[in-house]
Parts: C-alpha cells; sequence; structure tokens
C-alpha cells in the first residue's frame, strides 16, 4: 500500500506579491488615519500666550518695568549666571540660582524682605523662577517678575549699564 500523498497548493508569484503591497497599503492607511486622529504634542518651547507659567507673583513687561525703575521705589534682580559679563539694568542686585546663598549673603544688609523685588533673567522665565522660589521660602514678599531681558528694558526706554565687575557689585 502507498502512503496517501498530500496535495500541496500553490499560489502563483503575482498572487502573494498582490496580497503583500494590499496588506501594506492597508497598514500605510491606518499609520496615516492614526496621525490624523492623534492629540497635538506640546511644543518643545511653550509659547508663552498659550500657556501660563505658575509663578504666585505678578508677571510684568519691559515696558511696565520701567517707570518703576524710575521712580526709584522697586529694587531690580539680575537672575542670569552670567550677569557680571553682560549688560544689565543700572543698580540692579545679582542674585543667581548657581550661587544663590552666596550672592544673598553679599545683598543681605541692602535688601529688606519687604522690598519690592522685580527679578528677571534672560527672557525665560523658567530660569527665574528657582531664584523666585528661593527668595519666597527666605521670606521675600513683594516680588515681581520682568518679562524680558535687559534688552527688551533698553527697547522700552530704559538705560543698561556695562558688565559689572563681581567685586564691583553692590
Amino acid at each position: 500500500m502507498n502512503a496517501p500523498t498530500r496535495k500541496i497548493r500553490h499560489f502563483p508569484p503575482s498572487s502573494a506579491w498582490r496580497e503583500t503591497l494590499m496588506l501594506l497599503g492597508i497598514a500605510v492607511i491606518l499609520a496615516a488615519a492614526s496621525w490624523l486622529v492623534r492629540t497635538p504634542r506640546l511644543p518643545l518651547q511653550a509659547d508663552l500666550e498659550l500657556y501660563q507659567l505658575e509663578l504666585g507673583v505678578p508677571v510684568i513687561t519691559a515696558a511696565q518695568a520701567v517707570p518703576l525703575y524710575e521712580a526709584g521705589i522697586h529694587v531690580f534682580v539680575d537672575t542670569r549666571d552670567d550677569a557680571f559679563s553682560r549688560e544689565t539694568i543700572p543698580g540692579c542686585f545679582v542674585i543667581r540660582q548657581s550661587t544663590f546663598d552666596a550672592d544673598l549673603r553679599e545683598v543681605f544688609d541692602f535688601l529688606a524682605q519687604d522690598d519690592p523685588l522685580i527679578l528677571y533673567g534672560d527672557g525665560n522665565l523658567v530660569l527665574v523662577s528657582p531664584v523666585l522660589e528661593r527668595l519666597k521660602e527666605r521670606g521675600y514678599t513683594e516680588l515681581q517678575v520682568m518679562r524680558g531681558d535687559p534688552d527688551s528694558f533698553r527697547a522700552a526706554g530704559g538705560e543698561l549699564s556695562p558688565p559689572l565687575e563681581p567685586e564691583a557689585a553692590p
């Protein structure tokens, strides 16, 4: 007796390619559809008009800061790490995140906890916020943040002073 033989069905090559291309086409269509219906992603850098940074203090523009500077009742605080090597607002104090404790000791005799302070940096409020939070922790209550940098202060009509020398800083 002979063993039963199995019939193996062979598909013509064109049929296999047709099925492969059809499956690939369906996968591409599904991928494109998922991209169309997905939720929008956050941008790499947040637009301040769309996203509000919760600082817990008033944020003012450079145009609002110039009259406050000219009135002479607010103290300006430069929070940039390279504040000593760049133009800055005349008479400002320098309190940086990287050297916060040392900088605060330098100006401690000149700043009272209820002095109205306006903090500014290079325009990025996220970089100003650590100094702001640490000042709040130390009991400073009259705090504001200027949106913008010294160049925007100058563009709003304010004066800038040449770079400070660390030993000449107030």
